[in-house]
């Protein structure tokens, strides 16, 4: 079913629109929430919020991506989730390694003061500048928090060479943001 279509079951607030969002995206939404939180039982429970809170914001939220809606609903879920169960003890998870990884490029108290938009919107025209196999593995990595190991199948390419490719993203992203008057 199309999204548009899934969308206006929301609004009708027919049942079936949670239904057919489970259809359609329940497997990118598991695999996001899964990457993060390690725990089956806590990611169907990350997937059963993230449906209710689509429910709750839809409408008035009309989203033109519904996959790319959802599957940041169930992304910051499973982030809150984690952050809540780890709150005095960390792991060093494939989740922290990704993001200890790019924290070394944009972590800094003059970052602090850009807002998250801001951020977002210079991370985005970086992207904009890259090739478009990289911005997908950068996007693998540092959203979806895929390992190297799993973006390397996705591209077909061996594991090493993903790692590389995301390293010189990083390296290229700390100097696009040096560019752009941020100091790091």
């Amino acid at each position: 079913m199309e999204d548009q279509k899934i969308v206006e079951l929301f609004f009708e607030r027919s049942e079936q629109a949670i239904e057919e969002s489970a259809k359609k995206y329940g497997a990118l939404c598991r695999s996001i929430s899964q990457n993060i939180l390690h725990d089956p039982s806590e990611v169907e429970e990350c997937l059963n919020d993230t449906y209710f809170k689509a429910w709750n914001a839809i409408p008035p939220a009309k989203p033109n991506h519904l996959g790319a809606y959802l599957a940041k609903i169930a992304r910051n879920l499973s982030l809150n989730r984690l952050e809540h169960n780890n709150a005095e003890k960390r792991g060093a998870g494939a989740f922290e390694v990704a993001l200890d990884e790019i924290e070394n490029v944009v972590a800094s108290a003059e970052l602090e003061a850009f807002g998250e938009e801001d951020l977002s919107g210079l991370i985005n025209r970086f992207l904009a500048g890259e090739k478009k196999e990289h911005r997908q593995m950068f996007l693998r990595r540092y959203f979806y928090f895929d390992t190297p190991a799993e973006i390397a199948k996705r591209f077909s390419m061996p594991e090493n060479r993903a790692a590389v490719i995301l390293y010189r993203m990083r390296v290229r992203l700390r100097e696009f943001l040096r560019k752009e008057g941020v100091s790091i």
